[in-house]
């Protein structure tokens, strides 16, 4: 529920402050129960207490807006995305978020860990994305194996994470 995964991976977050209008009108997914039934979204309301992992930073809201650093050879390569959903579910905990203008890309990727009923737990990413300009198009297949080498490393941040 926080960076955890893109630190982990090797990333450099650094949180910024997003515009109000977009905290102010800011989606919230809507959640299903165990028959199935739509629930009522969950609302942050002005004067709740923000939860906080282990770390003491604070767990993402829609709205969240970061740039990440990430390390391509002998540079990072500056990419900032905003939060656009959480999931915070009894047996599903993760987020999503969109690229912003600066990122490399146009898109959106999301990181959900969803608990099943036999008690295996399951790491779900979900991407897509298109090269942000012309610039990026041509180094396309370089992007491609890039996204597949962080996945890799997000499954080992995740893994490193958790107990034996």
């Amino acid at each position: 529920m926080t960076w955890g995964i893109q630190t982990g991976a090797g990333f450099r977050v650094s949180r910024a402050a997003a515009p109000a209008e977009v905290t102010e009108n800011t989606y919230a997914p809507v959640g299903f129960n165990e028959e199935g039934v739509p629930v009522e979204p969950a609302q942050f309301q002005a004067g709740e207490e923000l939860q906080f992992g282990p770390n003491g930073e604070s767990f993402l809201v829609a709205g969240d807006t970061a740039e990440l650093a990430i390390p391509f050879l002998f540079w990072r390569v500056k990419a900032p995305v905003r939060v656009v959903y959480v999931v915070d579910e009894p047996d599903r905990k993760g987020f999503g978020y969109g690229t912003l203008k600066g990122h490399p890309e146009d898109g959106e990727e999301a990181w959900v860990v969803e608990r099943m009923e036999d008690g295996s737990v399951w790491l779900r990413i979900r991407a897509f994305s298109r090269p942000a300009n012309p610039a990026w198009w041509l180094v396309y297949p370089v992007l491609r194996i890039s996204q597949e080498f962080y996945t890799r490393r997000y499954e080992r941040a995740l893994a490193v994470a958790i107990p034996d």
